[in-house]
């Protein structure tokens, strides 16, 4: 990656200085934070040019909920502003993540006294810096432990509230809330546009790129397939093919694939979205483009895999064995 930019502590009132930097060119893509409040998160929010690729995650644990430190009427503001909530019991880092791959990372929670809009502010500290490929190791892993809150998440939330307010807290479990599970997420989804375009960026002496998307696709697809920093440039190709073919996502969606022989696109959409949770990527993540490129890293890696589209009709996945 391009070296880092010199990193400095921020002190004391950091909410001043966080709504000078959204208020920029570099839109935000996740605030990573354990304790949000939602009149300060709002004000974040307003500061903001851009939100359109911004997730949020949080952690509900009962005591959080209950003392009023996680605030349930942040999903409320999130969803009128049409940004998606995630919440995850074991973080206690705060993180705010930018587009051009720039972070702020510090003591302090979304709340009018961490921010330092209260009367009475917390002393707090924060440094802002640059993702190397080794913290994005760390994001991808924190994403794919964080599950969606939707609207029946959140009124469970709320009825634990009602239910549980005059509880002694000890008497409670870490974790009151059930999500639906599902076999994987859509963070085992190759995010690269193909495997060649992985292994040059890999291969390639700075491995930064003008675009930051690019390049978190690409972190994200050397760290999901575990591909080690002092792999031979020459065994790239069979590593990555190996990692590939191995993922249980990979396996399973080609066992379906064997026992179909062919899928019209809208059914290997319907079987990705069946099968797999979201999760808070950052990047722009969209099922037909992604989907695209499943087939052509399926296709890549399995000689019995073909793809073509039919006439005018939409693209077909084969499973042809020779």
């Amino acid at each position: 990656m391009a070296d880092a930019p010199m990193a400095y502590l921020v002190w004391q009132p950091i909410g001043l200085f966080l709504e000078e930097v959204l208020g920029g060119k570099d839109a935000p893509l996740l605030f990573i934070v354990p304790f949000i409040q939602r009149r300060a998160i709002a004000r974040m929010l307003d500061a903001c040019r851009d939100t359109d690729q911004l997730k949020v995650v949080t952690r509900w644990r009962a005591g959080d909920i209950l003392s009023g430190v996680s605030d349930l009427g942040v999903y409320d503001e999130l969803r009128e502003r049409r940004i998606p909530l995630y919440v995850n019991d074991r973080i206690h880092l705060k993180l705010l993540v930018l587009n051009s791959n720039e972070c702020f990372a510090g003591s302090a929670n979304l709340t009018d006294a961490g921010l330092g809009y209260a009367q009475h502010q917390n002393i707090e500290l924060g440094c802002r810096s640059l993702l190397e490929s080794r913290d994005w190791g760390h994001v991808f892993r924190i994403v794919e432990e964080s599950a969606l809150v939707d609207d029946t998440v959140f009124e469970q939330a709320k009825r634990f509230v009602a239910e549980n307010e005059t509880q002694p807290e000890e008497t409670l479990a870490t974790k009151p809330f059930t999500h639906p599970q599902k076999e994987f997420s859509l963070n085992a989804l190759p995010a690269t546009a193909d495997p060649l375009r992985l292994e040059q960026f890999f291969c390639s002496t700075s491995q930064s790129h003008d675009d930051p998307e690019t390049e978190r696709r690409a972190l994200h697809d050397l760290v999901v397939f575990d591909i080690a920093e002092d792999t031979p440039s020459d065994s790239f190709r069979a590593v990555l093919g190996e990692r590939f073919r191995a993922k249980p996502f990979v396996r399973a969606f080609v066992g379906y694939l064997e026992s179909k022989c062919r899928l019209r696109f809208g059914e290997a959409n319907a079987w990705i979205h069946s099968h797999c949770s979201d999760v808070p990527l950052p990047y722009r993540w969209q099922i037909k483009e992604n989907t695209h490129i499943l087939y052509d890293w399926l296709a890549f890696f399995y000689d019995e895999i073909k793809w073509r589209v039919p006439g005018r009709r939409s693209q077909v996945i084969f499973w042809e064995p020779a």
